[in-house]
């Protein structure tokens, strides 16, 4: 299906779409994102703390001009030791549904391993899958910066490491959904989705009411602008640049409820679909160190 090439093109995964949105999906309309700030001029960062809910799981149907293109989902683990360090590992997969993969499948799965001390991601790899094509990334978040990148059959294999000042898609979630909209004028962060750099900004919208499967909920819109960076120095373009609009729970556990993204081809709609909580509800912040 052409909507879902579409997505992949330009390092706009669905995960990537997801990540830059979020995965506050569904039931935004198109109208909704068209509301959003031709501009947003951030004076701030995002804030570092995040939210992570062990043993939670998350499905979200992704659908386009009114067919359900993809599933989402993400899951996040129980809290242990990686590296010494306390983290938590966070899960998330996309898919083609089964009448898009009649015309193209499609598929991109993501783990990461995040430090609760720090808030950080410590490393995360990814695999995407599209017609029998298979793209390897492994990423890790140290001190140095370099990439490098290999074709082993039909498998592309990259293995990046970044300088520690980005956010990946999971870390970036979970701040965002912890975001409680302030300053007035917006924030700023930078995300690491597989081979790819995005640079987003965010601004809050209205805060109302909405139906969801989890019933009528306070919830809060947030209106984004992400665009895609080159590691090459090229510069972006207008096409390099993606607006989305999304909706969060307003309360505790900030739910990431629905969303929509313009493409070239029309506005992808999110819509949660599932939620299972952890038998002890409760959730984590990170950092837990200063």
């Amino acid at each position: 299906m052409e909507i879902l090439r579409t997505l992949r093109q330009g390092e706009h995964t669905l995960v990537g779409v997801l990540a830059l949105c979020f995965l506050g999906l569904a039931g935004c309309g198109a109208s909704q994102v068209a509301q959003a700030p031709s501009t947003i001029s951030p004076e701030a960062s995002l804030p570092k703390e995040g939210i992570y809910c062990p043993d939670e799981y998350l499905k979200w149907s992704l659908r386009w001009k009114g067919l359900e293109a993809a599933t989402t989902e993400l899951v996040t683990g129980a809290p242990g030791v990686i590296a010494g360090q306390d983290a938590i590992v966070v899960f998330s997969r996309t898919q083609s549904s089964e009448l898009a993969s009649v015309f193209r499948e499609v598929s991109e799965e993501m783990t990461s391993q995040v430090s609760l001390e720090t808030g950080r991601p410590l490393s995360n790899e990814s695999l995407a899958v599209e017609e029998g094509e298979r793209e390897h990334v492994v990423v890790t978040f140290g001190p140095e910066q370099g990439y490098t990148s290999k074709l082993s059959g039909n498998v592309k294999q990259h293995s990046w490491t970044t300088n520690g000042k980005s956010s990946d898609f999971h870390t970036f979630f979970a701040r965002l959904r912890m975001w409680d909209g302030s300053p007035a004028s917006g924030v700023q962060t930078f995300v690491q989705n597989g081979r790819s750099h995005y640079e987003v900004s965010l601004v809050k919208g209205i805060a109302k009411p909405i139906s969801t499967i989890l019933g009528k909920v306070p919830a809060i819109a947030i209106h984004g602008q992400a665009k895609r960076l080159y590691m090459d120095g090229k510069k972006s373009t207008d096409s390099d640049v993606l607006a989305f609009t999304l909706w969060r729970s307003d309360d505790g556990r900030f739910v990431p409820l629905r969303f929509d993204v313009e493409t070239r081809l029309g506005s992808v709609r999110g819509t949660l679909v599932d939620v299972r909580a952890s038998d002890s509800g409760v959730c984590l912040t990170a950092p837990t160190t200063p």
